[in-house]
């Protein structure tokens, strides 16, 4: 499994919730969600983990360009596919709340 790619240095912040979003070839879709996340935390400290599961198409695009804007969001991908049920959930290690 490959690291959580983190570009926010400042790990010291305590976190209330981790959401780990799995996506395969979710260009159309992903942003929404990660808006709605973030859009919807009012007061709570927040991190998503998107955890890409060898896309083919612009999801990754997508979420590293989010990246910019939200440095509590993180990319997870994948080396292979791998299928939902193996990929949903990243080490203990990688998640923060």
């Amino acid at each position: 499994m490959s690291c959580v790619q983190r570009e926010n240095k400042n790990e010291k912040n305590q976190l209330d919730i981790s959401f780990v979003i799995p996506a395969y070839n979710a260009q159309n879709h992903i942003k929404r969600s990660i808006l709605s996340i973030f859009d919807s935390a009012g007061k709570a400290t927040v991190e998503v983990i998107v955890v890409d599961d060898c896309s083919t198409d612009k999801t990754v695009d997508v979420v590293q360009s989010l990246m910019q804007e939200f440095p509590q969001l993180y990319l997870q991908r994948q080396p292979e596919n791998k299928g939902c049920l193996l990929y949903t959930s990243p080490s203990p290690r990688d998640q923060r709340g």
